[in-house]
């Protein structure tokens, strides 16, 4: 018995020990298929005023302007990449604002363009 409620006494320790240390921000992953386009344009909001050019899908037409870092990716103007990347989003606690970081998974295809 005295063994029994040692073990639950950790058990509680542990639970609020854990709860405690969160800050309540909510976070999510997901893995997506991501299109780069062969060069860099005038962005204010990308690293050193630069955007990728990027796309969800092989078939759309237009580009978008993609300002967001993809860690582990090396980009090298003209080619264009197949990306496999993991998207992680969070939201801190009271907050409307929600964060994006995208982490390299792999390379899929790097394909020159003439």
């Amino acid at each position: 018995m005295k063994k029994m409620f040692l073990i639950l006494t950790l058990a509680i320790c542990f639970a609020v020990l854990f709860s405690a240390c969160s800050d309540g921000s909510q976070t999510s992953t997901r893995e997506i298929t991501l299109f780069v386009g062969p060069q860099q344009v005038d962005c204010p909001s990308g690293p050193q005023g630069k955007c990728l050019q990027a796309k969800y899908s092989a078939d759309d037409t237009d580009w978008i302007n993609f300002g967001d870092v993809i860690y582990g990716f090396e980009w090298e103007a003209g080619y264009e990449y197949e990306l496999h990347v993991q998207v992680t989003e969070s939201q801190p606690k009271n907050s409307d604002f929600i964060f994006l970081s995208f982490e390299l998974i792999e390379v899929v295809s790097k394909t020159r363009v003439e």
